[in-house]
This record gives C-alpha cells, structure tokens and sequence, in this order.
C-alpha cells in the first residue's frame, strides 16, 4: 500500500512538472500572438526580434508594457521596435536606469531612428555607466556628434569607451588624416578592436601614405574582414596589387575593392597578389578580374581555388 502511495505521489509531482512546462508553452505561444496583435511584430520581423532573453520574458507583463512604453514615449515600434531590440534591450526594460539612459541620449542628438541604429547589446549595459557617458562627451569634442555618433557607435566602440588606448588610437587616426566625417565612416568593430596594434596602425600607415586617407577609408569602410587582417605585410600585398593595376591603367584601389569586397577573398590578397602580378597587359588583367566578378557564393569558390 505504501508503495502504491509513493507511486501516485510520484505520478502527481510529474504531472505537475508537466502541467507546468505546458503552461510555459502556452504562455510562450500567447506572447508570440500578442507580439503580432499589439505591435505588428510577425514573419520574418519576429525571427530578427526573438533573442534568448525575449523568449524568456514572453510570458512577463513588464516585457510588454516596456513595448508599450518604447512607442509611446520614443517612438520605437514595428521594424524600428524590431531593430533596437536584442539581449541587453530586453533584460532592462523594466529597469529605471535604462530608461533614464535613453532620455539622456536625447541629449547628445540621438532619437527615434537614430536611437535604433545606436542601441547595441554593449551600449544597454552601459547607459547607467558614467565613463561612458563620459566618453560620448569626448567623441561631441572631436567633432563625433548626432547622426555621426550614431555612425561611429558599434559594440566594440561602446565596450572601449573608457580605454586610453583606444583614444590613443583615435589620435593617430587624425595624424593619418583620418578625422571628422571620415574618421565616423572609418569605424568599425574591426577598427575598434585593433587601434592598439602596432601591426594594424604601421600597416594602415603605408596604406594612407601611398593611397590617401580617403581611399583607404573606402577600402576599410563597414569591412569588418578587412579590418581584421591588416598588418605591414598584408598592406604590402594590397600596394603591390594596386600600384600594378594602376601601371596597367586600372584605376587599382577600386579594382581590388570590387573584387575582394568582403568576401573570402579578403582571406587570399597575397594569392591574389602572386596572380595579377604575372600578367603584363591590361587585358589579361581585366580578363583575370572578370573570372572573379559575380555573387558572394561565387567569390567563396573562387578563393577556395586559390
């Protein structure tokens, strides 16, 4: 008899581990409707909207009334709602600090779209933080303000706000000739994480020595993989290439940008250096370029050739 009473006891306590991971679907299922009811958020806009963190809160009232709360008081709501959302969004939106935070951008000229293509995971745990809002005052002094903030800002940026190294960089930016509105279309996450390596500033120095400031910052800009591999050697083999696009009468710089973009070619310049130097007229080399023209999948086998 006893055994049969644990039994059923046991029988009860699944059943109510059960009962409740049906009703944590349920609720789940509930917030996903009513993401679609109350703010137009469906498709393929709930697949870039749902995070970890979102779909922990689905079934929490305060999720939803800090939805409310972005529209009504920010103006963030359908595709805007969908962008500024992430992890980092989603775990402070009932947090007074975050909320204090996104007025206090108002300040520094960033709203509305602006607000959405500023926020990132870094910048939401940083809003209570005040070295960062120190170095957002530093940037307004270089001349990195509003639209141009909300340019220039990326996690890696928002991360290393308070890193001398990083300001430290941003000087020898401007001594490169890499400054001000060029300085803003420059940045990266990839710039950012690397403008206290030596071998990324030399070999970005021989870039802006021989190229200008305002060529390489085409060549780097939004390239996060570009970015990532520069060093003194691998400017090397861009310069070589260019220098021999450019003999040829090829404009070299924007040749070699179209033909890597941010592709897996990215990976394979001194192959790419090795190939075009061993043609001697312009035809062969454009012939060469044209193998290489096409889609991202078809640079991905194109450099797996190589």
């Amino acid at each position: 008899m006893r055994a049969n009473v644990a039994e059923v006891d046991q029988s009860l306590a699944v059943g109510d581990r059960n009962a409740k991971r049906v009703l944590r679907t349920r609720a789940f299922w509930a917030g996903l409707a009513r993401l679609g009811e109350e703010f137009g958020i469906a498709g393929d806009g709930l697949v870039s909207f749902m995070s970890g963190s979102v779909a922990a809160r689905l079934e929490d009232e305060a999720f939803f009334a800090g939805l409310a709360r972005l529209g009504k008081e920010f103006g963030i709501a359908g595709d805007g709602l969908v962008s500024f959302m992430s992890d980092g969004v989603a775990a402070r939106l009932e947090d007074d600090a975050f909320w204090a935070g996104l007025a206090r951008l108002g300040e520094f000229g960033i709203a509305g779209d602006g607000l959405v293509t500023f926020m990132s995971d870094s910048v939401a745990a940083r809003l209570e933080d005040e070295a960062f809002w120190a170095g957002l005052a530093r940037l307004g002094e270089l001349g990195i303000a509003g639209d141009g903030l909300v340019t220039f800002m990326s996690n890696s940026v928002a991360t290393r706000l308070e890193d001398e190294a990083f300001w430290a960089g941003l000087a020898r930016l401007g001594e490169l000739g890499i400054a001000g509105d060029g300085l803003v279309a420059f940045m990266s996450d990839g710039v950012a994480a690397r403008l206290d390596n030596r071998d990324f500033m030399d070999g970005l120095s021989s870039l802006c020595t021989e190229l200008s400031p305002p060529v390489v910052i085409g060549l780097l800009k939004n390239n996060n993989p570009f970015a990532s591999r520069l060093t003194a050697e691998y400017a090397q083999s861009v310069l070589c290439i260019t220098r021999h696009l450019d003999l040829h009468g090829l404009d070299g710089a924007k040749c070699l940008k179209t033909l890597i973009g941010k592709s897996p070619l990215v990976g394979k310049v001194p192959e790419l250096e090795a190939l075009l130097l061993s043609l001697d007229s312009a035809d062969r080399i454009e012939a060469e370029l044209q193998r290489f023209r096409g889609t991202y999948a078809h640079k991905r086998a194109m450099a797996a050739t190589l």
